[in-house]
This record gives structure tokens, sequence and C-alpha cells, in this order.
């Protein structure tokens, strides 16, 4: 009883009044006045000067949360929300949101997430020309995403000083391992797994990776494909308690309740 009540007083509740800045600031009225983007817990609201695009909002009644726990085994410090003039931050339907991650888009920079996309505690996203998460694509914990170089450098051989700015695509149903660096230039296929501590700064769909496959590395390589990650509710308590009662090293994916794959290359 002590405990549930200690985790009532401790979880992190709806700044209701950094909620309604952070709606009026970037949202047109009509929308705003809905208050369809909540604020939990603790935000640095550093600049509201661009704009947020609710492109399904007209069919989903569900409001998105930024700021939950929703891993529930990290903890995190204050969030960042930086909005540029010009800049554009589109969040699909779904989209999830949690504790602690800090988005800073600069002038006219658009960051979109696709419907069912999450960023998990700590993520880090400096967006400076364009950057685009596919639909159901997780990128965890403490990961970073950057679309410029920062700084400038010349091959004095070469006399060349190249472009820093590349827009950056990771596409839908990926997974993306926690405290993963994502650089400029990069494209990642649909359905890719990477593994933890990685980093990825190539396109990798121009050479040749094709999607169900798991890449890992400073910088990645490919590691192996035809791996495809579960996803489904009921084959992950099926699966955990079939884990835990048998102590088995693996199962026949033909005994799970749902075919995921079938399903997914149906679509």
């Amino acid at each position: 009883m002590i405990r549930q009540i200690i985790y009532k007083l401790t979880k992190p509740r709806v700044n209701i009044i950094k909620t309604i800045i952070l709606n009026f600031s970037t949202l047109p009225f009509k929308q705003a006045i809905r208050l369809p983007i909540l604020l939990v817990g603790n935000w640095n609201l550093r600049s509201l000067e661009g704009n947020i695009i609710l492109p399904d909002n007209h069919t989903n009644n569900k409001r998105i949360k930024i700021g939950v726990n929703y891993a529930g085994y990290v903890t995190a410090p204050v969030g960042t929300l930086t909005l540029q003039k010009g800049s554009k931050l589109i969040l699909h339907k779904n989209v999830k949101i949690s504790q602690g991650v800090h988005l800073c888009l600069y002038s006219n920079a658009e960051l979109s997430l696709g419907a069912y996309s999450s960023l998990g505690d700590n993520v880090k996203i400096i967006c400076s020309n364009k950057i685009n998460i596919g639909m159901h694509t997780d990128v965890t914990w403490e990961c970073q995403v950057l679309d410029f170089g920062t700084h400038y450098i010349e091959d004095l051989e070469k006399k060349e000083i190249h472009n820093i700015y590349q827009s950056v695509e990771i596409g839908d149903y990926c997974w993306i391992g926690n405290r993963t660096t994502i650089m400029p230039g990069s494209r990642i296929p649909n359905d890719t797994i990477v593994a933890s501590n990685s980093l990825l700064n190539k396109d990798y769909c121009h050479q040749g990776i094709e999607p169900f496959s798991l890449l890992g590395g400073i910088p990645v390589k490919l590691i192996r494909t035809n791996i495809f990650r579960l996803r489904d509710i009921n084959n992950e308590i099926y699966l955990n308690k079939y884990f835990l009662d048998t102590k088995s090293a693996y199962i026949n994916s033909k005994n799970l309740p749902i075919d995921e794959y079938k399903q997914r290359i149906s679509d």
C-alpha cells in the first residue's frame, strides 16, 4: 500500500502550464484549443518559433504525450524542445516520445516522426536540414540522430570542403538499439535492426542492404539477414511464459499464437 502511494505521488504528471504554452505557440488555434499534445514531467521549452504539424489529428482522438516513462527502467533529466523559426516538427498518430528527450530543430529544418514510432529516454535529435523516421520505428534510449556535421573540414590534398548538410532517412518498422549514433547522410531500409552502440554514416539502401537485416558495429556492417523483430504483445506474453517455464534456448516460430512475419510481408 505504501509503495503504491509513493508511486502515485512521485509519478510524473502533465505539466498544464507548459502544455498550454506549447499547443498555442506551435499549432493553429482550432487545434490548440483541444490540447492535442500533452507535456509530462519537466521540460525546457527553449524556443517555440517553429510549427508542430499533426497530419492525422482529424482522424485520431488520442492525445500525443511527450515525456512519459514508457520503458519504466531508465531515469532521465529534464527534456528540451527547440523549434527555431520556420522549422516543422511533424507528428503522426500515436507517436511516443519518452522522458528526457532532446529535440532541436534549427531554422527551416524538418523532423517527421511516422505513425506509431517512438523515441526512447534521453534520445537526442539535432536537425538542421531534414530527418524522417518511419512508421512503427523505435529509436531506443540514449540514441542520437544528426543531419549535419557541425564544422567544416578541408581536404588539404584535394583542396575540397564538402557539404556538411545531408538528410537522414530511417525506414518503417526499424529497431535502433540503445546508444546508437546516426550521422548525416544515413539511409536505413525498412525492417532493419541495428545493434546497440552502433554508428551509421552511409546510405545503406544504396549499398544493397535488404530489409530484415541486422546491422552493427562502429561503423556498422551487415551481421546477418532474414531476421525479424516480433512486436505483437500476445506473442511476447506467450514467449515470456514459455522461456521462464522451460528454460529452453529457443522455440520454433510455428508454435507462436500469431505469425507476424506473414502478416508483415502481406501488408
